[in-house]
């Protein structure tokens, strides 16, 4: 099969197989907007400033996380933790009308082809339209460092659309993950055998283990060791690298990710086991048996929208951690202005890092909206990839309604508790990463106090003049437990909820036409 004939296969079929196309590219093409964003906010240089005692200078920006360099790596993580939900989301669209493209599959072997060129169009299709989406990002990134380039009076920009990141990091994402997705493709294929007569998957015969939950752990574990890893490699005067410490928090944010995503598969299965015991109502009863036939239907449904949840509690946690830093530094200063007698100076708080967490706060937000997407495609294409089961139990009797309920059932059951695990290992994540207790050590600061008719005596550049009237006041330490989020983790988990039943609800437009007694003939 040559490559051209390929392609043409890859990107024919139905209106179904466009849809998957199209909407494959689109969140490739979000993916790649963010993970060059990253790389751009990374390739902004250091500039080198004698005055400053660090030796550095800000960068020409307005915003902060922009001008400091120290905060650049931590934006840049959170970007490409962003584009996780996205790549989630591309993987659920992947899903989308399997069961006309198994028959194009079947179709393709029927007229000749190899089992491997079968599984190699479908390798294909994932990858061209993944190459499509990162082109067509490429193509607004560089657009928009054109259209957003807006430099005021003083030179200032709002973005860093004076930089661009090097030829190689451009080509990396591009090129890399259309590469990542034929390859997670070809990996998820390898139980798939595509025959003339259809296409074959050899399904997991045993239940589902809660060994994910390992991966949490280690995710949890790998953060609350950073801090003090850091401090020890300080103390031997050699600390660690920056790609180190990102390094391990991706793959710490990764790893806790993909093990609450894959014990949601056991909390399936043990929630159709429950259901199954103990539901009395015919919808109750058919969404526990199809929870134990077929459990990684949740995992794989709330993939994208577990990891948002999952970060966007770790945000709440570092929100907290924040505005208890601000109140520990407000009681020192206050400490410290009595001390001295001075207890008439309003000191503005400093919120430069509360405002950076609510920009945090909008991504998250953003992250969300689309794993809300990648549900409602999931449940949409679960509904009509069992449209002839769906339409034997309405022609045995059971009514729509009942069906209904039992989607709902389905989802509901497995999210609610998998929703409670996301939000918690956020908070864990978040709790080892920032200690849990605020501490503001002791604080000194020079006053001068001298007699009414020596004022100007605190001015003089003598030290025999002033000493006389300076002293040293001391603050004492100041510590402040960080308070647990609540409020912000039960309108994380009640968005989510509430997104997962309007989803839910969304896929039940799709019952009534895949009930209909036609679909009994459905191949």
């Amino acid at each position: 099969m040559t490559p051209a004939t390929l392609l043409r296969l890859a990107v024919a079929g139905t209106r179904a197989d466009t849809l998957r196309i199209a909407l494959t590219a689109c969140g490739a093409l979000l993916g790649t907007l963010a993970l060059l964003a990253a790389a751009t906010v990374l390739a902004i240089p250091t500039l080198h400033d004698p005055a400053n005692p660090y030796g550095v200078g800000m960068a020409p920006y307005t915003n902060g996380l922009l001008r400091e360099p120290g905060l650049r790596p931590g934006l840049a993580f959170a970007l490409v933790m962003l584009s996780i939900p996205v790549l989630l989301f591309v993987g659920q669209c992947a899903r989308l009308g399997a069961p006309a493209r198994d028959r194009r599959l079947a179709a393709i072997r029927l007229a000749g082809a190899t089992p491997r060129q079968g599984l190699a169009v479908a390798a294909a299709e994932s990858g061209v339209a993944t190459l499509v989406g990162t082109a067509l990002g490429l193509l607004v990134y560089l657009v928009g460092r054109r259209l957003l380039d807006a430099p005021d009076a003083q030179n200032l920009r709002p973005l860093p659309t004076d930089v661009l990141p090097h030829w190689a990091a451009l080509a990396g994402v591009v090129l890399g993950l259309p590469m990542i997705a034929t390859l997670a493709t070809t990996l998820l294929l390898r139980r798939v055998t595509v025959t003339p007569l259809g296409v074959v998957r050899r399904v997991r015969t045993g239940s589902p283990r809660p060994w994910p939950g390992m991966l949490i752990v280690l995710g949890i574990a790998a953060y609350a060791l950073l801090a003090p890893a850091q401090l020890d490699a300080e103390r031997h005067g050699s600390p660690l690298p920056a790609p180190v410490v990102a390094m391990v928090l991706f793959l710490g944010g990764l790893g806790a990710a993909i093990g609450v995503v894959g014990g949601t598969g056991w909390i399936s299965y043990a929630v159709g086991g429950l259901l199954s015991r103990y539901a009395r109502r015919p919808a109750a009863l058919i969404a526990g048996r199809r929870l134990q036939a077929d459990p990684w239907s949740g995992s794989r449904a709330l993939a994208a929208l577990l990891a948002a949840v999952l970060f966007a509690g770790g945000a709440a946690w570092v929100s907290s951690w924040f505005r208890t830093r601000q109140r520990v530094e407000a009681k020192s200063q206050h400490l410290v202005d009595l001390a001295a007698g001075q207890q008439d100076i309003v000191h503005p708080p400093n919120d430069f890092y509360l405002r950076t967490m609510q920009l945090v706060g909008y991504a998250v937000l953003v992250a969300g909206l689309i794993a809300a997407a990648g549900l409602a495609v999931t449940v949409a294409s679960s509904v009509v990839e069992r449209r002839r089961t769906l339409a034997s139990l309405t022609a045995s009797g059971v009514p729509r309604s009942v069906l209904g309920r039992a989607i709902l059932w389905q989802t509901l059951s497995v999210a609610a508790p998998a929703l409670v695990l996301a939000v918690g290992t956020g908070v864990a994540l978040g709790r080892g990463l920032l200690q849990p207790t605020v501490v503001n050590d002791s604080s000194s600061i020079t006053t001068c106090a001298p007699p009414p008719d020596k004022a100007d005596v605190c001015d003089s550049t003598d030290p025999a003049e002033r000493d006389p009237y300076t002293r040293i006041v001391t603050a004492p330490k100041v510590s402040e437990q960080v308070r647990i989020p609540w409020a912000d983790l039960v309108v994380i988990g009640g968005w989510a909820t509430g997104a997962t039943t309007l989803v839910a609800g969304l896929g039940l437009v799709f019952l009534r036409a895949s009930t209909a007694p036609e679909e009994l003939r459905t191949t």
